[in-house]
């Protein structure tokens, strides 16, 4: 397969797996790629498709976590050990022991339908009587109390790690994402759409048609030569800070974690709000 066919698939590849719809049939496409393409493949090409392979794992961590979502994804880490390099292995088997794990993890399950409970050590025959109103309220105090503690220790956790973001600095973005940004050429409706007398960010050199300029995804402009120094140090656009996507793994959970704690304390607000108008 010619390289840059090879690529297009790629890209549409990591796309169509940010989509639920899209997401088992983007893993069977990618599969078919793996096993006949990888390993003849260059090595941008290789690095594209592990990159990939690793976005897979976060995506299932956080967002798509159905039994068939988790067993296609386990299949694609199991098909990628058998074509890797001995170097990229130990992050595959990070994941591979991790979906595995959830997969075989079997709760203990009790029957739902049956009316006996305990009282004073026995098991008694007749239904469980309501909760008293005391009752009802003391346990809303306990969740509440509760709650509050869980809250402030994920608050010190997210501002632990934003501190440890700013003393060690943000990772360089993805090189494979770096390399695929569009280079366009300036024309009359871009100029117009950044407004007169529009300039690089990065040199301040007033922009003028025709001038080369790399896009991110944000939109905004700017010369190659500029940008891609910017890029090896850091992940952001220099304007509005948006993020493009790193190749240091733990950085990249680290966001999805503290994207899933702040709409845990979403939920959570929401609930607590519902219960207290129902006591």
């Amino acid at each position: 397969m010619e390289i840059e066919v090879l690529k297009d698939k790629l890209v549409d590849v990591k796309a169509n797996i940010e989509k639920k719809e899209s997401f088992l049939e983007a893993l069977a496409s990618f599969k078919e790629l793996l096993l006949h393409e990888y390993e003849k493949s260059p090595l941008l090409i290789q690095e594209l498709m592990f990159t990939i392979i690793l976005r897979v794992g976060i995506i299932l961590q956080s967002r798509y976590t159905s039994d068939v979502c988790l067993e296609a994804g386990l299949e694609i880490f199991r098909n990628a050990w058998n074509v890797v390099s001995e170097k990229e292995k130990p992050d595959l088997y990070i994941w591979i022991k991790k979906l595995d794990g959830i997969l075989n993890y079997n709760p203990k399950t009790f029957d739902s339908a049956s009316s006996n409970y305990l009282f004073d050590g026995h098991l008694t025959v007749d239904p469980e009587p309501p909760c008293p109103g005391w009752m009802v309220v003391r346990d809303v105090f306990d969740h509440t109390c509760n709650y509050r503690v869980r809250r402030f220790h994920q608050f010190v956790d997210v501002v632990q790690a934003d501190s440890q973001a700013i003393d060690y600095g943000r990772p360089p973005a993805s090189r494979v994402v770096v390399t695929t940004l569009p280079v366009i050429s300036l024309t009359e409706e871009h100029l117009s759409r950044l407004g007169c007398g529009s300039e690089c960010a990065v040199c301040r050199e007033e922009l003028i048609i025709e001038d080369m300029m790399q896009e991110l995804p944000c939109r905004h402009l700017f010369h190659p030569a500029c940008l891609q120094p910017w890029l090896e140090l850091h992940n952001s656009c220099p304007m509005c800070r948006y993020e493009l996507p790193t190749d240091d793994i733990r950085y990249e959970c680290q966001k999805e974690k503290d994207k899933e704690t702040r709409e845990e304390c979403k939920r959570r607000d929401n609930a607590l709000i519902s219960e207290y108008m129902y006591v």
